[in-house]
């Protein structure tokens, strides 16, 4: 009897104790299709990896109620780092955008006329009574290489509602805020 015990116990504690998680839930962001309308730049230009001014860099989705200190879901994640998900969707849209002569990727041995730095101040979930937004702070400078001067500056903010309260409803309005960046930026970096 001892020895049946033993073995249902040993049975539930290794298949988990009787508890199932829920699967860990992926998500990126989606790169829309860039328009083809722009002037041309007969220049090349480098885009360097995104940095964060507060440690977001991950692969955490972060929310916060009223501002306060941010905690990550625990079954949503971004499918790769943050700065690797943002990097793709920028470079694949610059790039597709065909303004530029050459987009190089930051990692390349190439020179370039050009550089691209992005600054995230915030990337995150905010729950403001009962409502849901995704909260997108970006800083973007354009650099001369040949000068290593700066050429033009400028920061982006975006708070889009979320359809629901959860990870997916943050990462659709967060997919809207960042077509709403890129948009934007391939305008500040045709200018």
């Amino acid at each position: 009897m001892k020895k049946s015990i033993f073995i249902i116990v040993l049975i539930w504690f290794i298949s988990g104790c009787g508890t199932t998680l829920a699967p860990m839930q992926e998500y990126t962001l989606t790169t829309p299709t860039p328009p083809h309308n722009i002037s041309k730049i007969h220049k090349s230009i480098t885009i360097a990896m995104p940095r964060f001014l507060r440690n977001q860099n991950s692969y955490h989705i972060y929310y916060s109620y009223n501002q306060t200190k941010p905690n990550s879901y625990l079954n949503s994640q971004y499918s790769d780092m943050l700065s690797k998900v943002l990097y793709r969707s920028v470079y694949e849209y610059i790039d597709g955008a065909m303004v530029f002569d050459n987009v190089l990727d930051y990692g390349s041995d190439l020179g370039s006329d050009l550089r691209l730095q992005l600054l995230v101040y915030d990337i995150s979930h905010h729950i403001q009574n009962n409502q849901s937004y995704a909260y997108m702070s970006i800083k973007v400078t354009l650099i001369d290489n040949q000068t290593a001067k700066i050429i033009k500056s400028k920061r982006f903010t975006y708070h889009i509602k979320a359809p629901t309260i959860n990870a997916s409803g943050y990462i659709q309005a967060l997919n809207i805020a960042n077509s709403k960046f890129l948009s934007d930026l391939l305008r500040f970096v045709s200018r």
